[in-house]
C-alpha cells in the first residue's frame, strides 16, 4: 500500500527559493528506522538503491527511510512518498524545459501535450460516478476532464522529482519503505527465488521506483471508485501521466486501458514502456 505526505501547492517562486547546488549524480541515502542495519535487508536495500543510481542520470540527492520489522498480520510492506500537490502543469513544463539536457528531453518537450489558455491538458479520465452531480469516479466509461479545473490543470510531483528538476530541499525525506520481517524473503536472486519466499531485492527496486515518482493517477482513480466527492476539484495526475497515451494524441488516465509511455505525443511507445 502506498501513502503520501503532502507539501502543498508549489509555484515557480517557491521552488526557485529552494535552489541549491546540484549533486554530481543521483545519490540515494538510506536511513535505518528499525531492524535494517546488520541484516540481509541492509544489503538488499543497498543493492536496490545502487540499481536506481545506475539508471537515472539526474542530479539529485534523495533520502529514503527504511525499516525491516513486524508490520502486523498480513502486511508484507508499505511505501510512502512525499508529494508536492496541485502543481500547475504549466509550471512543470517550464521546470522541465529549464532542466532539459539531452536529445530525449528535447523530443519530449517538443511533443508535450498542448496546453489550453488556462494551462490545462486535454486528457481522458474515468466517467463520473454520478454524472448529473459531476461527482465521484465510475468503474466504467470515460470523459474528457473539464478545462480550468484541478483535474486538468494540476498534477502532483514527488519530492524526488522536484529535487531532480531544481535541486535543493536538503534532507527532506522523499520516501518511507517498510518491509515486514514476519514474511520469508530471499535476499539473493542469483540462484533463483526459493519457493514460498519473496524476492526482497526485486520488490525493493519496485517500491523505490514508486518513491522516486514512478506513479500514475490511473491507479488512484481505480482505488477511488465510488461517489461522494467533487472529483474535478482534486489533482490526479503525476509527471509520468503527462506522457501516458492510449493512442496518438490521446492522453489517457483511465484504468483498465492499454496505455503506454510516449515522448512523441503517443505516436510510438518508448522503450516498450506499457503501463
Amino acid at each position: 500500500m502506498r501513502s503520501a505526505r503532502f507539501l502543498g501547492m508549489v509555484s515557480v517562486l517557491t521552488i526557485g527559493a529552494a535552489l541549491a547546488a546540484p549533486a554530481s549524480a543521483l545519490t540515494i541515502k538510506l536511513i535505518d528506522q528499525g531492524g535494517v542495519n546488520g541484516t540481509a535487508a541492509q544489503r538488499g536495500f543497498g543493492i536496490a538503491a545502487r540499481y536506481w543510481e545506475s539508471v537515472i542520470t539526474s542530479d539529485a540527492a534523495v533520502r529514503f527511510d527504511v525499516s525491516f520489522e513486524s508490520l502486523g498480520a498480513g502486511i508484507l510492506g508499505s511505501t510512502g512518498s512525499t508529494l508536492f500537490t496541485y502543481v500547475p502543469i504549466s509550471t512543470y513544463k517550464s521546470l522541465l524545459s529549464g532542466s532539459a539536457n539531452s536529445a530525449l528531453d528535447a523530443k519530449a518537450l517538443a511533443n508535450f501535450a498542448p496546453l489550453s489558455p488556462t494551462g490545462g491538458v486535454t486528457v481522458t479520465v474515468p466517467d463520473y460516478f454520478e454524472p448529473k452531480a459531476q461527482d465521484g469516479v465510475s468503474a466504467t466509461g470515460s470523459r474528457i476532464a473539464p478545462d480550468d479545473t484541478a483535474i486538468a490543470n494540476t498534477i502532483a510531483l514527488s519530492s524526488a522529482n522536484v529535487k531532480a528538476l531544481v535541486g535543493g530541499f536538503g534532507d527532506v525525506v522523499d520516501g518511507e519503505i517498510a518491509f515486514s520481517s514476519d514474511f520469508n524473503f530471499d535476499f539473493d536472486p542469483r540462484d533463483g527465488i526459493t519457493a514460498g519466499s519473496y524476492d526482497f531485492i526485486g520488490v525493493a527496486i519496485h517500491e523505490m521506483g514508486h518513491a522516486l515518482g514512478f506513479l500514475s493517477g490511473a491507479q488512484d482513480f481505480d482505488y477511488s471508485v465510488g461517489g461522494g466527492f467533487p472529483v474535478d476539484e482534486f489533482w490526479w495526475g503525476y509527471s509520468a501521466d503527462l506522457f501516458r497515451y492510449s493512442a496518438p494524441g490521446v492522453l489517457d488516465w483511465t484504468f483498465g486501458t492499454d496505455s503506454y509511455f510516449s515522448i512523441d505525443g503517443g505516436v510510438t511507445v518508448f522503450d516498450d514502456g506499457y503501463f
